[in-house]
């Protein structure tokens, strides 16, 4: 939580801004995961933020993968 608290301060965001935006980056790569019935993997990237997109703030990148395959 130290992290994203200092990532948040910096870029003015509050902590809850950021597991908000994730919340909602999640449910949607969940969907699109399940629609095509696949796995999913993600993990953190750089911070990007764009006022106006929704979310605002992406920091995960994710891939698909087969059924049981192991993430690269």
């Amino acid at each position: 939580m130290d992290q994203i608290s200092k990532v948040a301060n910096v870029e003015g965001l509050s902590a809850r801004d950021i597991l908000d935006a994730f919340d909602i980056w999640l449910s949607e790569r969940v969907g699109e995961a399940r629609a095509a019935g696949m796995d999913l993997a993600f993990h953190d990237s750089e911070f990007d933020i764009a006022p106006g997109r929704e979310p605002p703030l992406v920091g995960w990148r994710h891939m698909l993968l087969a059924p049981g395959a192991c993430p690269p």
